[in-house]
């Protein structure tokens, strides 16, 4: 029953993430980045502390680790914003399936800093998910050359894969509620600093804005808690296969609600890519 449990969290999050990815882009066709990425994280953060306070005991914020958030925090901060600029310029279809392909990363720092090895059927999926991310950089040119709105999507998936590399720890210390609240407040705090230099009033926004931006919230947080939830309880391997999914929902919205045009050779290396994903959790 537990494994069952495991599987419809990461299937919420699979979803969820898939629709914040959707209110993201209608958000940043409207407002600047820092303002979406300020509030949607403090808004999403609040949200879960909300949800925590019946469920947590806060002392448990006295252990040693707590630095763990703060590291959190910065990494979040980094993959956030380079998100954004790429989604902002090139949509979601085209952005989603790269971001999310930050298992990989996940995979190089487990084969680097726990010697951890990895199945034949996984260098496959490397393989795939490589070669798709790079065909999706090519500029439709007669050179080869990269597209550079899309290579923030890249740093953003290094960003993603350091994350979830380093989430497993603070979890274990502080529980899901805990970090997934903790890290999006943090990460509003430290773009403060960023707000003040570029002269950006966060609260001096439309309502209609404001209304993506507080769905996104509410997406981004029920996704990332139910994802943490979900690893509480089932097999990483079984949660992540379902997450790895998520690509699909958000490159579906793009095209059928967005309206976004993807060309012959971009649709290919996507389903490669989403192939690779769903490969390397097996």
């Amino acid at each position: 029953m537990a494994v069952w449990i495991g599987i419809m969290l990461a299937f919420v999050a699979m979803i969820t993430w898939g629709f914040s990815d959707l209110v993201t882009k209608l958000s940043l066709d409207k407002e600047s980045k820092w303002k979406v990425l300020f509030l949607g994280q403090l808004m999403g953060g609040l949200l879960i502390l909300l949800v925590a306070v019946f469920f947590v005991d806060f002392r448990i914020l006295a252990s040693k680790g707590i630095y763990y958030l703060f590291i959190l925090g910065l990494v979040n901060l980094g993959g956030v914003y380079t998100f954004y600029k790429s989604m902002k310029e090139k949509g979601v279809a085209l952005t989603s399936p790269i971001v999310n392909s930050w298992a990989l990363i996940t995979i190089a720092l487990g084969l680097i800093f726990y010697k951890e090895a990895i199945s034949s059927l996984q260098w496959l999926a490397v393989i795939l998910i490589i070669g798709g991310v790079f065909v999706v950089l090519l500029k439709k040119t007669g050179k080869i050359r990269f597209d550079s709105s899309l290579i923030y999507a890249v740093i953003s998936m290094v960003f993603w894969g350091l994350f979830f590399f380093l989430l497993k720890e603070p979890n274990l210390i502080f529980g899901a509620l805990i970090v997934a609240s903790s890290v999006k407040l943090i990460t509003s705090f430290f773009s403060i600093p960023i707000l003040i230099r570029e002269k950006v009033n966060p609260f001096k926004i439309k309502y209609n804005i404001l209304f993506y931006i507080v769905l996104l919230a509410i997406f981004d947080g029920v996704g990332f808690s139910a994802f943490n939830f979900a690893l509480k309880y089932s097999p990483v391997s079984i949660a992540s296969i379902v997450i790895s999914a998520t690509p699909i929902v958000s490159v579906t919205l793009g095209i059928v609600v967005l309206k976004e045009k993807l060309s012959l050779r971009q649709k290919i290396a996507i389903i490669a890519v989403i192939a690779g994903l769903i490969l390397v959790s097996i």
